[in-house]
């Protein structure tokens, strides 16, 4: 039998027969799977027997790390952070006509370019946190590498996040200086250079006055050159001098106590590195040993075959590997008498106040 459609009438019943009802058709249930199964993508082989590819999840996308940049920060006690703070110790101690000594707060390196926060502290200290030097402030500078060399970019003294003026350095490019007359304690007529005799005195001077100068000699070898004075003094300042304040020819040079007994020999030459290399361009030997006043000392000087040395009493104190002849400038013992047209604006007069003997100075001897 069949069931009837929805809609229709069932036929009517033959005569004598009984009618005949029709069962409902139960509808057959629609089974929903709760779980899809898993989609296989044949792969693109032509065989059919081929190993299906499962089809992968797909995967956040996955953001690019940025490259990391390297802190080449010098260590402590390291010679290339020693000569960074060489390089900004000169501007600072020009600036406040003191000596520094500095404490880094904060450095920072990125290749060849540096910047850096410091604290100045007093230099002769052994304190294990030695004191602020009083009057300057925390400094902050930018340095730049050039040539394996650190040069001050820029610097300013900061004081609670304000940053400050500088104080007035002394200038690096003067004016041509008027000629002056040479200021002598004692006129010593200027014979030509007699050759030594060891334990003979060539020429004594006691320089009284910061203004005190007299002519050593006009001319000299700018290599295989010896040098060689007593020294006693009561303050610290210029020996010999062939430049003074003004522009510095290259092989200009200085020999001078400083203001913490340490005696300093430099050479100017700017394109020219060296391990006693500064920011402006000079070149400095510096003794271990500090001069007491009022003691006899022995000061020499030797450069020869591309090396400058420094000795007190017969000890080497210093060397350094540098090309650099001497100008072969006119020199003088005690102040520049050329620093004069500067006029009282400035530290213009440098002599060291004492007594200078010149044992020697010429040629090396064979």
């Amino acid at each position: 039998m069949f069931g009837f459609l929805p809609g229709r009438s069932a036929p009517a019943p033959k005569d004598g027969q009984p009618a005949t009802v029709a069962k409902p058709v139960s509808p057959t249930p629609i089974v929903v799977p709760t779980k899809l199964p898993e989609v296989i993508v044949p792969s693109p082989a032509s065989s059919p027997a081929a190993t299906p590819v499962r089809t992968p999840k797909p995967t956040p996308e996955t953001k690019p790390v940025p490259a990391e940049t390297t802190d080449a920060t010098p260590a402590p006690g390291s010679p290339e952070r020693a000569q960074m703070m060489e390089s900004l110790r000169t501007p600072v101690e020009q600036g406040y006509s003191q000596r520094v000594r500095f404490r880094v707060t904060d450095m920072k390196v990125d290749r060849d370019m540096a910047a850096m926060s410091v604290e100045s502290i007093d230099p002769d200290s052994s304190d294990k946190e030695p004191p602020p030097v009083p009057g300057i402030p925390r400094i902050t500078a930018k340095l730049r590498k050039t040539d394996g060399l650190w040069q001050v970019v820029d610097w300013n003294p900061v004081s609670n996040g304000t940053i400050l003026a500088k104080p007035t350095a002394r200038p690096t490019t003067p004016p041509t200086p008027r000629p002056t007359p040479v200021v002598q304690l004692t006129p010593i007529p200027q014979p030509p250079p007699p050759t030594p005799t060891p334990g003979r005195t060539v020429r004594q001077i006691r320089f009284g006055r910061k203004t005190d100068a007299d002519l050593l000699s006009n001319s000299y070898p700018r290599t295989g050159v010896r040098m060689s004075f007593g020294v006693n003094y009561s303050q610290g300042g210029t020996i010999v001098d062939t430049v003074g304040l003004n522009a510095a020819p290259v092989g200009s040079f200085s020999l001078s106590v400083q203001p913490d007994g340490r005696v300093q020999f430099q050479v100017y030459d700017p394109k020219t590195a060296s391990a006693g290399r500064i920011s402006n361009g000079w070149h400095l030997l510096k003794s271990r040993t500090r001069l007491v006043p009022g003691r006899d000392y022995a000061v020499e000087v030797i450069v020869a075959n591309g090396l400058y040395t420094l000795k007190i009493n017969g000890t080497r104190e210093a060397e350094l590997d540098l090309p650099t002849r001497l100008s072969g400038q006119p020199i003088y013992l005690g102040d520049f008498p050329g620093d004069a047209s500067w006029g009282p604006k400035y530290n213009i007069h440098q002599s060291i106040i004492g007594t200078v003997t010149l044992d020697y100075f010429g040629p090396l001897q064979r």
